[in-house]
């Protein structure tokens, strides 16, 4: 990471999913020796994980303002964004504001994303909010991302919308807009497919599906659970599964009484965990994926594969109508087993870089 007296361009990262996000960014910066930070808040430790690893080896982030491990409540967390925000408060008046006007990059909705931005505003910073204007217009559902969207544009000097959708979102909104036309996570998935990381979990040459189903308001519905796990039961008799299994699922399913038959089960194979870089591969390979990922959407319309987001809202539009259903219904979801082959659709082919976009701007504002 490149860091000085005269960096003005902060970026606040939190989960590994904001940092597969704004690799691309980062990346582009560091083509151009445009001189940045990268602050960690300490949510995740993207540092350890593995895309963080296969991108940037060793290096360390600029500035951490939390390291303590969080405890999974919802109380939990709470503590836990308090510590971190007065913390972040005191090392960013430290070791920013005394630098001049800075930049505070935040990305998308995520608890760190608030920190961000509510720091920001404090050391009067601009804000720029990429990932801006997504919306699913419920505020439990996703909760608290779509409370943390709504307080953040209210906070953002400039917001990077990903389509003309999200930029309209903003429409009541101040600031300045504009439109990246797609999401960073296409010049993310294209970075992944250049690396051509091939899996191991499943032979070159096996058919089979994905399942990524970790969502806590879907974990909290058993009716919902058993139901997913009977059909994905009855599907993996005709073609093998691969289940993306987080720890949270596995502790329901667990209580359920149903993990070791999934774990008996031949036709299944559980995953604990996969690597950014490998997942792209199978994403790539597979016949369709079950999921309630918002980033996996968006991966799925990029590919063309046959998706079934298994959400009641969703804050995003990629895919939707073409191959991707939105649905928690039995019957629906039933209904995508049999028919799935039909969505499929061709992948991507618009060479819109919208990191080299987000950079080119950023370049006229500091």
């Amino acid at each position: 990471m490149k860091n000085s007296n005269l960096v003005k361009l902060n970026i606040v990262i939190g989960t590994v999913a904001e940092f597969i996000k704004l690799m691309p960014i980062i990346l582009e910066l560091e083509s151009r020796g445009i001189k940045f930070r990268i602050i960690s808040t300490g949510q995740n430790d993207i540092t350890s994980s593995d895309v963080y690893k296969d991108v940037f080896g060793n290096k360390k982030t600029d500035i951490d303002f939390n390291t303590k491990k969080i405890k999974q409540t919802v109380f939990g967390l709470f503590i836990w964004f308090i510590e971190t925000l007065v913390l972040g408060i005191k090392i960013s008046k430290e070791k920013l504001q005394r630098n001049g006007n800075q930049i505070i990059i935040v990305h998308g909705d995520t608890v760190s994303t608030l920190i961000g931005s509510i720091i920001g505003k404090v050391i009067r910073a601009d804000i720029v909010h990429i990932e801006s204007g997504l919306r699913s217009y419920n505020w439990l559902n996703p909760f608290p991302e779509e409370i943390t969207r709504a307080i953040v544009s209210r906070m953002a000097t400039y917001h990077f919308c990903p389509n003309s959708w999200s930029l309209n979102n903003l429409k009541s909104i101040g600031g300045v807009k504009f439109n990246t036309i797609e999401n960073t996570l296409i010049d993310s998935y294209r970075y992944a497919l250049k690396k051509n990381i091939k899996s191991k979990i499943v032979s070159p040459r096996e058919k089979f599906y994905i399942i990524v189903f970790h969502r806590q308001e879907n974990l909290m519905n058993k009716e919902l659970v058993n139901q997913v796990v009977s059909l994905v039961k009855k599907q993996s008799r005709k073609i093998n599964c691969v289940f993306v299994m987080h720890p949270n699922t596995e502790s329901v399913l667990n209580n359920l009484g149903v993990m070791r038959k999934l774990i008996n089960n031949k036709h299944i194979v559980i995953s604990r965990k996969i690597p950014y870089f490998e997942f792209q591969n199978l994403l790539n390979r597979c016949e369709f994926i079950i999921t309630d990922g918002g980033s996996n959407q968006e991966e799925c319309s990029y590919i063309g594969v046959p998706t079934l987001i298994l959400r009641r809202h969703t804050e995003r539009i990629e895919g939707l109508g073409k191959n991707i259903i939105l649905s928690t219904n039995k019957s629906e979801i039933s209904k995508f087993f049999l028919n799935y082959r039909r969505l499929r659709r061709p992948s991507v082919k618009k060479h819109i870089r919208p990191s080299v976009y987000i950079i080119n701007q950023l370049q006229k504002i500091i």
